[in-house]
């Protein structure tokens, strides 16, 4: 304790005979070092500190950089710390040995090149990156670096509470909370920090060593690793060395559940990684690989990014190929689907639009093409601009490459409902602005539409009612309103019964909101009997109202069967409207109906939840009749007449074979009862 009160005696000794102009001078000398010979340094305060024998030093305070070439300030340091060597000191020499700055702010905006104009020495005359000036600055700083240590013989470098300005706002702040850089007298650096970006937290480790040449990088390693928002990591790797041929910088990414939310349409969830490199004189950046995994979906694609030098402003041009993908969307009963795809477009930083001008996947059966863009603002989900085409795909590989965030209802009726086939002819388009995704408001018929037109496939109407096949049709949506239409098909059912269909339309409104209710129209042309097997599924169920099987029926019939269709297994069927309206000939009971024999009859029978309504010319009990009928299904009693008419004209009773009969028909205990009157 005594010796260290002697050494602080005899240092405070010195500084006063060094007197306050020296220690200004030393100060400022010190600073300008750091900083380098193309800014000027201006200190305010100077004092000395002590913090036991090895902490000696001069304490700075209200220091600033300014450029040389203009005068403009780069850098506002609040405080700053020099270490003094103890020995050179007693001899009334100043030598540092360590620096410590904190409380500063850098401005990188006020720094310009030689000749004015562009920001940093990284960019072009276009303002676009320079690649080879990019890599001269990254391994001369490493040099500068080290080269600072090993001149002027300092051991250590820290850093607390520096803001880096990257834009006019606060939102663009970097803060490097706290980082330390070690070097020695032989070449080497070690970095280590923690950085603080819109309140995320970051660190940083690198090491760089010169070659036995004392010139040359011969290693360069940089790591920063990242949490992201939504529980994820981001980590990153620079690797790097020069030779004869120049620098080269090589790059490792990998972004662990990236997440980018999508509101009500859910989240779409990654993992990403990236080789990258850059070399001198290459003038872009190589993508050796970029994969991009999520669910069952990969995506590889390799290819390069650089400056655009056809553009009359800053732009950069870019293309992706992959030949080693596989699409598999969650979601999706399709298999995986292998693809080959590629992508070509260019970033504007100006209008922070990144167009994909050039689109393509293709599968061993058809190929989709396109274009896409997206918009970039600050605090705002991405707006998308999107077109895609396509022709003589099957519909399986279409349902797999259909985006899930475009029009999710028509797209989760077609991946549930609509099986086989080919897509002739489909065209997507999608237009949002910045901050329309994932504001919980459903795209509107201006901002999502597209049309589908489909052969050969399988249509799942709904409810239990077997799936027409073979089909020709369309599916068609804009917004949350989807319109699916069926130009034939037809029906199998259990037992080897069809029934053709055509002119089928399936409409759903509003398909955002619960619940969802389709609207069917459909004609349907069959045999009797399966026309009446058809009708036994729900949501019409008629096996409910009467007592009749396929077999009890012969003839031909055709119509048209109106039904609301629900699309959630919470409806009650009972619930839901229908219509069926039937044409048919030569219809025969294979039982007799209410004691009488019909048969070879033509006419309609309408059919609702609430009653039947028959209209015929038939053969009753083997003479010529006209059939009037009203039958209740429903709770309430009805009246229903039928009339025998003869020959002759006159109507007759049953059991006189002359005058009319009236049938009355009620309900008792839900079974018709019926009484000729």
């Amino acid at each position: 304790m005594a010796i260290a009160l002697i050494v602080a005696v005899g240092a405070v000794t010195l500084f006063s005979g060094l007197g306050d102009e020296r220690l200004r001078l030393q100060a400022q000398q010190a600073v300008s070092t750091l900083a380098g010979e193309d800014f000027n340094a201006e200190i305010g305060r100077v004092g000395i500190s002590f913090a036991g024998l090895k902490l000696i030093g001069l304490s700075v305070e209200n220091a600033r950089l300014t450029a040389s070439a203009d005068g403009r300030e780069v850098m506002q340091i609040g405080s700053a710390r020099f270490g003094l060597r103890l020995l050179p000191l007693l001899r009334g020499q100043i030598e540092l040995s360590s620096a410590r700055l904190a409380d500063a702010r850098i401005n990188p905006a006020a720094i310009r090149v030689e000749g004015g104009g562009q920001q940093l020495p990284v960019f072009d005359d276009k303002g676009l990156l320079d690649t080879d000036a990019a890599l001269a600055q990254l391994f001369g700083g490493a040099r500068r670096l080290i080269g600072l240590f090993d001149r002027e013989d300092i051991d250590g470098i820290e850093l607390s509470d520096i803001q880096i300005a990257l834009g006019d706002d606060d939102n663009a702040l970097l803060l490097v909370r706290s980082a330390s850089l070690e070097g020695d007298a032989h070449g080497a650096l070690a970095l280590a920090g923690e950085l603080e970006f819109r309140d995320r937290v970051s660190t940083v480790e690198g090491q760089a060593a010169l070659d036995a040449d004392g010139q040359t990088i011969k290693t360069l390693a940089v790591q920063l690793t990242s949490p992201l928002p939504d529980g994820g990591e981001a980590t990153a790797k620079l690797s790097g060395s020069e030779s004869a041929a120049g620098e080269r910088l090589d790059i490792d990414g990998r972004v662990a559940a990236l997440t980018i939310p999508f509101g009500q349409d859910g989240s779409f969830i990654a993992d990403v990684d990236v080789a990258a490199s850059m070399a001198r004189g290459t003038a872009k950046v190589e993508i050796e690989r970029l994969d991009i995994a999520s669910g069952r979906s990969f995506w590889r694609f390799n290819g390069a990014v650089g400056p655009n030098p056809a553009s009359t402003h800053p732009t950069y041009r870019f293309e992706l190929v992959s030949d080693g993908s596989a699409v598999a969307p969650e979601g999706s009963p399709e298999p995986a689907l292998p693809v080959v795809a590629r992508l070509a477009g260019l970033w504007d930083p100006e209008a922070r639009r990144l167009s994909v001008d050039e689109m393509g996947v293709r599968s061993s059966q058809g190929e989709v093409e396109g274009r896409a863009a997206a918009i970039f603002e600050r605090g705002k989900s991405p707006g998308l601009e999107m077109a895609l085409d396509v022709r003589d795909m099957p519909v399986g590989q279409v349902k797999q490459l259909w985006p899930w965030f475009a029009a999710g209802g028509a797209r989760n009726w077609v991946l549930s409902n609509i099986y086989g086939g080919h897509v002739e002819t489909g065209r997507l388009d999608l237009t949002t602005p910045p901050g329309r995704i994932g504001n919980g408001v459903p795209f509107g018929a201006r901002e999502v539409s597209g049309s589908f037109s489909i052969r050969g496939t399988r249509f799942d109407v709904a409810g239990r009612i077997p799936p027409v096949r073979d089909g020709v049709g369309a599916v068609s949506f804009r917004g949350s309103d989807v319109d699916i239409s069926l130009a034939s098909g037809t029906v199998f059912m259990a037992g080897g019964r069809t029934v053709n269909a055509s002119n089928g339309e399936l409409t759903v409104r509003e398909a955002h909101v619960t619940p969802v209710i389709g609207k069917l129209r459909i004609d349907v042309e069959g045999d009797a009997g399966s026309v009446l097997q058809l009708a036994s599924y729900d949501p019409i169920n008629v096996g409910r109202f009467i007592d009749l099987k396929p077999a009890d029926l012969s003839g031909s019939v055709k119509g048209t069967v109106i039904a609301d269709i629900p699309l959630q297994r919470s409806i009650p069927v009972e619930s839901l409207d229908w219509r069926v309206d039937l044409d048919y000939e030569n219809l025969s009971l294979a039982e007799p109906f209410d004691g009488q024999t019909i048969t070879a009859a033509n006419g309609n029978i309408t059919v609702d939840p609430s009653k039947a309504v028959i209209d015929a010319q038939a053969r009753m009990n083997g003479s010529p009749a006209t059939l009037k009928l009203v039958e209740p299904l429903g709770a309430k009693p009805h009246r229903a007449c039928a009339q025998h008419r003869t020959q002759d004209g006159r109507c007759r009773p049953r059991g006189h074979r002359a005058g009319p009969r009236r049938l009355a028909v009620g309900r008792d205990r839900g079974r018709t009862r019926r009484r000729i009157v």
